[in-house]
């Protein structure tokens, strides 16, 4: 029952992320947005193990563990906040639906699992078609989009390295240890970008970036990151990576409702493709054992 909250809870939560990253930076440069919400977050954190009465390990296998996350929390979500200046924010949750395909991969490399099935590699090439559709229409639509999904593209790549890689890392810190330790240890990186690539204190909030970035610091990184990482060690990296197969719906739902947004329709074409392969992915081996075994028939004795 827990384990089934936390999935429901991460389903929710990352289907309001791509449109909240995007009021973030109503005002706000992408770095100040991103570093803002992980800032507080991982004050907001501390603050939470302070009144338990707890503090986050610095061992040598937690800042593993913790350094494995950052691909996903400092990389990814920093790759993310670039991406939705060029693109519409529900094409970024469309994009991450490659991630459960990318963790299958890196988890046969880095976590010796088993070789990918005939119907997982169709699956992969589906997916690359569906891929080619989507940067196609975008493209057309917006030439500028290229280099927003090229940042989601890299994004979701290190979104499932990071999975697969604390899967193997993490299995000695809780979910509130590990999401602590991770947001701490993001933030110097946080702040080395901010002075590589912007340098400039902002002089604006507006309403749409404050609400937003609090928004994503309590939900999107807190408890998003603390049921992430709850039902990643219970369920897995693969099994947790097919969320993505719901949330673009959502996703793309809330652009168009509240942010106007319009997506050319080979790009609906590609996302609809992916969203076949990740169903394809999960569920095809399933299948295919479920129609040889009805084949056979029952086994006849006496």
């Amino acid at each position: 029952m827990k384990v089934t909250a936390a999935y429901i809870g991460v389903i929710l939560i990352w289907s309001t992320t791509p449109l909240a990253i995007k009021f973030s930076t109503d005002s706000l440069s992408f770095i100040v947005a991103v570093g803002l919400r992980m800032s507080s977050a991982a004050l907001l954190c501390l603050a939470i193990m302070a009144v338990l009465g707890r503090f986050p390990r610095w061992d040598r296998a937690s800042l593993k563990a913790y350094g494995a996350s950052n691909l996903g929390v400092f990389g990814a979500m920093s790759l993310s906040y670039l991406a939705v200046g060029f693109i519409p924010s529900g094409l970024l949750s469309v994009m991450f639906g490659m991630a459960p395909l990318l963790s299958g991969v890196f988890a046969r490399w880095l976590l010796d699992d088993e070789r990918l099935s005939w119907v997982r590699n169709l699956a992969l090439l589906v997916a690359l078609g569906g891929l080619f559709l989507v940067f196609r229409g975008a493209v057309s639509w917006r030439p500028d989009a290229l280099p927003g999904l090229l940042a989601s593209l890299g994004a979701v790549a290190l979104f499932a390295l990071s999975g697969v890689l604390v899967k193997r890392q993490a299995g000695h810190l809780d979910a509130l240890e590990h999401t602590t330790g991770s947001l701490v240890l993001s933030v110097p990186l946080f702040v080395f970008s901010w002075l590589v690539l912007d340098g400039q204190l902002p002089t604006e909030f507006s309403t749409k970036s404050v609400s937003s970035v609090a928004y994503l610091s309590v939900f999107g990184s807190v408890f998003g990151f603390m049921l992430y990482f709850y039902a990643l060690q219970a369920l897995g990296p693969t099994q947790v990576a097919l969320i993505p197969l719901i949330t673009p719906v959502l996703a793309l739902a809330l652009g168009h409702v509240l942010a106007d947004e319009v997506i050319a329709p080979a790009t609906i074409a590609g996302g609809v493709l992916i969203l076949v392969a990740l169903a394809l992915y999960q569920l095809g081996d399933g299948l295919r054992a479920r129609m040889r075994s009805q084949t056979r028939g029952p086994s006849v004795t006496g």
